[in-house]
């Protein structure tokens, strides 16, 4: 049935069973919740989902028809993953261009980006309302133009009334989810020309029986190569700028505009340092193959999962 109700994976099962310890989607991962301090064990199929995530209201097409094409997009990069780890090689050709489309689609369909651009969009909304309501002739033209254009206006509006309302905190504005699921694919076209700009190291843990990479459900972590005093974010397009994706508990993927190595072995210290930045980019769920993981404290002092958690339920009870 068209409207059946579905639960779409935000974050890629095939991609998640990478952080279980066999690699297989029959195994269990730990999940690491930073909004409440629990931990506990879960396959990849039970996490990383919302109910109709990506569902298109329409009565013409198929309403999980980007759903079912997220899925044959996935179907194409696993192999390509698994031969990165097999060969311990970064892919060329048609290949990389498969790797940098999924890398560009992990970075903006998970409910963090989601909640930037209903953000964005609310605050746009919301300045061009006041905008229109800043004169009485601004609002008089504008209602005039919308009714040459055939938009019904109801004449019993009272301008002083409406811009009293819209200048108050008294509405909410809903942002339509069918075009949240659009600008998946706008911000992908966006930012993929900046992914194949960037130079790519494949990282690899040193010693995976003392280590292993960690994931969460933001897997594209984009950092700063230092603390920087911006009070801007760091960019896809910023130079000096880390970006980070996990491939599975052993591999790493690095993009930056200077000059890198093809490969790098990561050693106990700088396993530690990439944990720390991809935990810092989660949403709200960490996962990683082992209970004890290890990242860098804010003291530049290695630390383990649990001074992670205790460091976040400080920030919550602050």
């Amino acid at each position: 049935m068209l409207n059946e109700p579905k639960m779409h994976h935000f974050v890629p099962q095939f991609y998640l069973a990478g952080f279980t310890p066999s690699g297989k989607r029959e195994d269990d991962l730990w999940v690491f919740d930073t909004s409440n301090g629990n931990s506990f064990k879960s396959k990849p199929e039970k996490i990383a989902k919302q109910k109709d995530y990506y569902k298109i209201d329409s009565n013409e097409i198929n309403n999980n028809v980007v759903e079912e094409m997220f899925a044959k997009i996935e179907s194409g990069t696993a192999p390509v993953i698994n031969n990165i780890i097999k060969y311990n090689e970064i892919p060329t050709g048609e290949d990389f261009k498969i790797l940098m489309y999924f890398l560009a689609l992990l970075s903006v369909r998970t409910p963090g980006f989601r909640k930037v651009i209903s953000k964005l969009t609310e605050d746009i909304a919301r300045a061009t309302a006041e905008i229109t309501f800043s004169s009485e002739e601004r609002y008089n033209s504008i209602i005039s133009q919308m009714r040459k254009e055939g938009y019904e206006i109801d004449d019993k509006l009272n301008f002083e009334e409406m811009k009293e309302f819209i200048f108050s905190d008294r509405y909410d504005i809903k942002i339509d989810r069918t075009w949240l699921v659009y600008w998946i694919f706008e911000t992908v076209d966006i930012i993929l020309p900046m992914l194949h700009d960037r130079n790519w190291t494949l990282i690899k843990i040193q010693d995976p029986t003392a280590a292993s990479f960690i994931c969460c459900d933001r897997p594209v972590s984009l950092t700063f190569f230092e603390d920087s005093k911006s009070f801007l974010g760091p960019g896809f397009g910023l130079n000096k700028t880390f970006l980070l994706m996990p491939l599975n508990r052993r591999y790493m993927l690095m993009g930056t505009f200077e000059k890198a190595k093809e490969k790098y072995k990561a050693d106990i210290k700088l396993t530690a340092n990439f944990n720390s930045r991809v935990a810092s980019g989660a949403e709200r769920f960490i996962y990683s193959s082992k209970k004890n993981f290890i990242y860098t404290k804010p003291d530049g002092m290695i630390g383990d999962s649990y001074n992670l958690i205790e460091q976040y339920l400080n920030k919550i009870n602050d």
